[in-house]
């Protein structure tokens, strides 16, 4: 139903309706991933067992590995641990970190979006 002088079509004006609900959806997707706070005694538990089972893995590795025992840890600490950091980094996305995923500048992109369509 096109009215004479209509800036927005119908179709034009029901694509921009359907894609700022996408947008919210998504905004509120990303708040509930910010707010979902990870149990702190979960957090305690995962880093001592991980402690616990790299002290321990060694004298299950030495039958096998003889003298690359300590090489082989080496390798298998920093997969731990580095995993461990990685997680620790990833429970909270949206922060003002070097690793945080830098939400004003998709906000400045998304502003400059909207602003050409008026």
């Amino acid at each position: 139903a096109n009215k004479k002088g209509a800036v927005v079509t119908a179709p034009a004006l029901n694509l921009c309706v359907n894609t700022n609900m996408e947008l919210y959806q998504a905004f509120w997707g990303m708040n509930r991933v910010d707010k979902t706070q990870f149990p702190f005694p979960y957090a305690q538990l995962v880093k001592l067992m991980t402690i616990v089972y790299v002290f321990s893995y060694p004298f299950v590795l030495e039958p096998s590995c003889a003298q690359l025992t300590p090489f082989a840890m080496l390798i298998i600490c920093i997969g731990f641990f580095g995993c461990e950091a990685v997680a620790e980094i990833l429970e909270s996305p949206f922060g003002t970190d070097d690793n945080d995923i830098d939400l004003k500048y998709y906000g400045q992109a998304l502003i400059r979006d909207l602003e050409l369509l008026y």
